[in-house]
């Protein structure tokens, strides 16, 4: 909506922002990669584009009030952090508003081994799922891909904060 103020969490190297920034008021976008920061802040100058704040940040401690967001994007960071992924899902819900809407995507690793350790297991990810109450399992739901010898799904989840 145009008046909400939105949270982007990993956005920095992600378009998502310029989607986001085109229907609401204010996108805040975080990441804890110092370079990655300045690039997209290059990005958003270059751009022109106002309403987007690119700002480094780590998920897992959020430096905003309680309540503050309308909605909280999280497009497969969890998994690049899972010894702190808890966390990071609390503090999400703590500043997404009452009604406010937290939408993640998680990539799990099912079978076999890839070239990097940035996925989930099917453990985290409905460890994820039991926090935010959304029923199931991970692989109910998941976008299946063999990727490096590996099966890996990307789990979407949508979670409403109650009133």
């Amino acid at each position: 909506e145009p008046h909400h103020v939105v949270l982007d969490i990993g956005g920095s190297w992600a378009v998502l922002k310029f989607a986001l920034a085109k229907r609401c008021r204010t996108v805040i976008s975080i990441d804890n990669l110092t370079d990655s920061v300045i690039a997209s802040r290059e990005t958003v100058n270059k751009l022109n584009v106002c309403n987007i704040y690119c700002l480094q940040g780590e998920a897992k401690a959020l430096d905003y009030p309680d309540g503050m967001f309308d909605r909280v994007f999280s497009i497969s960071v969890f998994e690049h952090f899972p010894d702190g992924h808890m966390k990071a899902i609390d503090e999400c819900l703590r500043v997404l508003k009452p009604g406010g809407i937290f939408l993640l995507t998680l990539d799990v690793r099912f079978m076999g081994k890839s070239d990097n350790d940035f996925y989930l297991t099917p453990l985290d990810a409905e460890e994820i799922m039991r926090q935010l109450d959304i029923p199931g399992t991970c692989g109910r739901g998941c976008h299946f891909q063999l990727f490096a010898g590996a099966t890996i799904g990307t789990l979407m989840m949508r979670y409403v904060k109650p009133r």
